[in-house]
């Protein structure tokens, strides 16, 4: 078998469909030494742009706070990271990096490995994972691209409609991002906008029946509909929608619960409330008096 050389490896990252660059983590400033193809089309910039760029000062604000060093330190360590990578000059040009540290022949971290995790690669037009529960053309959520809210509670409605004669049971379980407000003036709009993208897409991807519903119900906030189910069950699928977010390793250097990003959640049945308006409002109640300080938050019901 012949050995794979290093001008065929070059041409294999050129080609993935993966963004991905690499770091000179033995340079302070962590300079990226390499960016593919796939990343610099996905960021809309040409890739000699941005070599020798340091990366934190594209991840952070600049210059990189404490929390900077931080995340170095756990690379030294050999641990793999998340940030988001951002370039404020370029409408759009958000995406979250997973950075991994790579070992030399000698067993020194000399490099990072930075790549584009698979799930940030689907998009609302193509292979997306949601929803809808109505016939015919569904407005959709211009930041997440999920359903809109009103066809949310359009379908619910329906839903719960049908459990009224049905006799089956309807609930909602509404998810909250913990002080998204701090994660977007630490980061900016543009990646509290690609947070949220991702965020939307790890719940939608935990769902798993046609019945099964979400939209983005306020900023750093999304609700789920589900039918059918006993509470234990509810419960069940709330806490591998939390775990699944916070498992993500977005990383939130401000929160006071955790280095990464986390969600809170609190759920009702959705049968005997007037309107959406008011079932929402009641579900907001109770996530306001939820506990935010467990990891991952325990779900409420």
């Amino acid at each position: 078998m012949t050995a794979l050389s290093p001008h065929l490896f070059a041409k294999l990252l050129e080609v993935s469909p993966l963004g991905m660059l690499a770091v000179d983590f033995q340079d302070e400033g962590l300079p990226i030494s390499y960016v593919n193809l796939a990343l610099a089309r996905m960021l809309k910039v040409a890739p000699e742009s941005l070599i020798g760029k340091g990366l934190l000062t594209l991840a952070m604000p600049e210059p990189p706070p404490p929390e900077g060093w931080m995340l170095q330190e756990q690379l030294r360590k050999g641990e793999s990271v998340a940030l988001m990578l951002v370039l404020p000059a370029t409408t759009g040009s958000a995406v979250q990096l997973r950075l991994v540290p790579l070992e030399d022949k000698n067993g020194h971290f000399s490099h990072v490995a930075g790549f584009v995790p698979p799930e940030s690669l689907v998009s609302a037009e193509n292979n997306t994972p949601w929803r809808v529960a109505s016939g015919g053309t569904s407005q959709l959520d211009r930041l997440t691209g999920l359903p809109s809210l009103e066809d949310f509670s359009r379908s619910l409605s329906l839903s719960c409609a049908r459990a009224d004669s049905s006799g089956d049971s309807v609930a909602i379980i509404m998810f909250r991002v913990n002080h998204y407000q701090l994660y977007q003036d630490t980061f900016g709009e543009q990646a509290a906008a690609a947070m949220m993208r991702l965020v939307a897409r790890s719940i939608a991807g935990t769902l798993r029946r046609s019945t099964d519903r979400v939209a983005r119900s306020g900023n750093g906030e999304f609700v789920v509909s589900v039918e059918g189910l006993e509470e234990a069950q509810i419960l069940a699928l709330a806490r591998r929608i939390v775990e699944r977010v916070h498992n993500l390793s977005i990383h939130h250097p401000k929160s006071t619960i955790s280095r990464y990003l986390s969600l809170r959640s609190s759920g009702l049945q959705a049968e005997g409330y007037s309107s959406t308006d008011e079932l929402f409002a009641r579900v907001r109640q109770r996530l306001d008096q939820s506990d935010e300080q467990a990891l991952p938050p325990i779900p409420k019901f």
